[in-house]
Parts: C-alpha cells; sequence; structure tokens
C-alpha cells in the first residue's frame, strides 16, 4: 500500500536508508486511527469525556502510537533511528500544513504516497480501471529532489523539494484527471453518500442507546 509506495519513492529519490525507514513507518502508521468505513464516521463518533467533542482519525492514531504498545516498539526502534520515537512520528500525519522538509512530499502533497495508492487500489477493486491506470514505475522515476528558495518575511529559505521532469508531462496530467475522476464517480457518487448517511444514523442511534443505559 502507500508504504511501499513510499519505499519506490525514497529508493528513486535516492535518500538515507535512515529517511526511507521514517518515510515507510510514517505512511504504514498515517491512517491506523481510522473509523471502519474510513472518512464516513468521522464526524459521527464522539468523546463523552470531551464534551461530546467528535473524535477524529487523527486524535485516535495519536493515541494508538503514543500510549499502546506501539509505543514500545517504535521506542526500540529509534535506537538505531531517532525519528522513529512515537513523539517524532505522530506529528508526521498529525499536522500536515506543519510536516518539516521532504517529509511533507511523501505524506501531505498533491501527489503523496498515499494518493498514488489509493487511486490505483480503489479504481482496481471497484472496477473503475481505466481512471486509476496510472504508470506507478515510470512516474517515480523521474521524480528527483530539487533546490527550492523562496522569502519568508524577509529571510531566503532555502529547502529541497519533489520535483517531475517533463517527459512525464502526460503522466502527470493523466493523475490529475484519474484523481479527478475518482472523485466525482466513486467517492461522491449517490449511492456511496447514501450508504454513509445510513452508516452515521446506525451509529448515532446506537451512541444514543448507549447512554441511556
Amino acid at each position: 500500500g502507500a508504504m511501499h509506495v513510499a519505499g519506490l519513492m525514497a529508493d528513486n529519490l535516492e535518500v538515507d536508508s535512515y529517511k526511507k525507514q521514517t518515510m515507510r513507518i510514517s505512511l504504514l502508521l498515517h491512517d491506523l486511527g481510522h473509523f471502519p468505513l474510513s472518512h464516513a464516521l468521522e464526524k459521527t463518533i464522539v468523546d463523552n469525556k470531551s464534551n461530546n467533542e467528535p473524535i477524529s482519525h487523527e486524535m485516535l492514531g495519536k493515541i494508538i502510537v503514543t500510549e499502546s504498545s506501539l509505543s514500545d516498539l517504535l521506542e526500540e526502534l529509534s535506537d538505531q533511528n531517532p525519528d522513529l520515537k512515537p513523539n517524532k512520528i505522530w506529528p508526521l500525519f498529525q499536522s500536515k500544513q506543519n510536516i518539516p522538509g521532504i517529509n511533507k512530499f511523501f505524506i501531505s502533497s498533491s501527489m503523496d504516497a498515499d494518493r498514488l495508492d489509493f487511486i490505483m487500489r480503489d479504481s482496481y477493486h471497484s472496477g473503475i480501471t481505466h481512471y486509476g491506470n496510472i504508470d506507478l514505475l515510470r512516474f517515480l522515476s523521474f521524480m528527483k529532489l530539487v533546490d527550492y528558495e523562496y522569502v519568508e518575511e524577509g529571510a531566503i529559505v532555502k529547502e529541497q523539494r519533489m520535483g517531475l521532469n517533463l517527459k512525464v508531462s502526460s503522466s502527470i496530467e493523466n493523475y490529475f484527471i484519474a484523481h479527478y475522476q475518482m472523485y466525482k464517480n466513486l467517492y461522491k457518487h449517490k449511492s456511496v453518500k447514501c450508504f454513509e448517511e445510513l452508516a452515521k444514523i446506525y451509529v448515532e442511534k446506537k451512541q444514543a442507546l448507549l447512554e441511556d443505559n
């Protein structure tokens, strides 16, 4: 899945083994807190201990990474790679707007590992294969890191960003068209939205019954 794609991206960008390991594990864990049916129940399940505030999958992911037995495993791995400490891993998929360096392009960009993975996977399993038919290996083979400069608050900031060779411009266009078509014809399909609403109603009624008892 996304972890595999992140590994392929790391290989093509020739990042060091520690960065590759960090990216692969981050993508493996980034949706760990998702409810059944993915985003459908995101704002339905509430936390009775926090004024009935909706529970996000990022919030649950943080709890699992920092408070479960998984935390102990990550601490062991961090002896060799300090970036795998629980308090460093969970912010990578918790605060997507502030992800540092090239990590953002692996985890939260218009062509991150998760998006590249789910477009292909969902098109295959839904039978709409003509939308998600992306030549991933060719796509990744033309990725490279480029030096980038910009001005922020009067200071010049230098960082590395992910770039793509113009030779794959058609593949890039196909990817964005596939992304648009998948949302239009699958994720936002009337039957899908209807099922999501029924699932929300069912869960809300179950929560009300539990609270009454």
